[in-house]
């Protein structure tokens, strides 16, 4: 199965779920209290928290909140590894591995569909080009504007942040360097450039721009999650070998700490929706350990 292209955009909104549920509470296997476990769309508004039946709730309840990685300031990256994961070797710039013809797609997407100021589009050209459709999806989508009503705040830190406010513990199932490892890393630079251009060369194409966020706040994922799973039309998106590496790997490995932190206290887990769903999902997997998974619905 492949994803069609623009789920770029999707992939750090990172994701959305088959079911019309984004929360789901986790009980029985020995817990004495429930915990849960939230799928979110990065580029989502602050103010859809209060439209997630339970939510709030569960917030409450939780002694403790677990996203994909820490907010925790300690635990971000440094100057040194974030350039080294996210660009190219030195002296080497992108127009080395596009052509002629390519640079002038991508130069007019970035700023004709993504609004950039012409002079400064050269800053990215030393920039692999994986991050770099992971980054111009996210401006195209309108993640700027998104983040600036949310006080700078992305959906899935207002969680951690709120936690940290009532003076709760807070806590990441991966560091940041390995997410940012696996993002920049993962694909070969041709492999890179085929996605990037993909996605320069699909972004017109009818319901892409933006349709990730508006179906999550719609809750009506079972469309999206065909789309993303099915072959398209567009035949440029993760192979399944990818989509193992980008989600069910990661999930495996959540797993191995998901137990612990909810015996030791009640837990709210804050990841990318598309974590959640399909057999390698984590609710198939906390199913498959024994724990009692349920949608909250009201």
């Amino acid at each position: 199965m492949k994803k069609t292209l623009f789920t770029l955009a999707a992939l750090l909104c990172c994701m959305l779920t088959a079911q019309a549920q984004l929360l789901y509470r986790i009980s029985g296997n020995g817990l004495t209290d429930a915990s849960y476990i939230l799928g979110t769309c990065h580029t989502a508004d602050i103010s859809f928290v209060d439209s997630i039946p339970g939510l709030r709730r569960a917030m409450d309840d939780a002694q403790q909140v677990y996203g994909e990685t820490s907010k925790d300031a300690q635990s971000e990256p440094t100057d040194e590894d974030m350039d080294k994961y996210m660009l190219l070797p030195q002296g080497v710039q992108i127009d080395s591995l596009l052509s002629a013809d390519e640079m002038k797609r991508l130069t007019a997407f970035m700023t004709d569909s993504c609004k950039m100021d012409s002079a400064n589009v050269g800053f990215f050209f030393d920039v692999k080009p994986f991050p770099l459709a992971l980054y111009l999806a996210l401006k195209c989508d309108g993640f700027k504007e998104t983040l600036k009503s949310n006080d700078g705040v992305t959906f899935d830190e207002y969680f951690q942040k709120e936690a940290l406010r009532q003076g709760k513990e807070i806590g990441g199932l991966e560091s940041k360097n390995s997410q940012f490892k696996l993002f920049c890393n993962s694909f070969s630079l041709k492999r890179q450039k085929e996605l990037l251009m993909c996605m320069v060369d699909n972004h017109k194409r009818p319901g892409a721009e933006g349709s990730g966020v508006e179906t999550y706040y719609s809750q009506n994922l079972d469309a999206i999650w065909k789309e993303l799973n099915d072959n398209t039309d567009v035949d440029c998106g993760y192979t399944s070998e990818e989509q193992m590496r980008l989600l069910s790997t990661r999930n495996l490995a959540w797993m191995k700490n998901i137990p612990s932190l909810m015996s030791r206290k009640p837990t709210l887990f804050v990841v990318g929706a598309l974590h959640l769903p399909g057999p390698n999902g984590v609710l198939d997997l906390l199913s498959k350990a024994g724990y009692t998974v349920e949608a909250v619905t009201k």
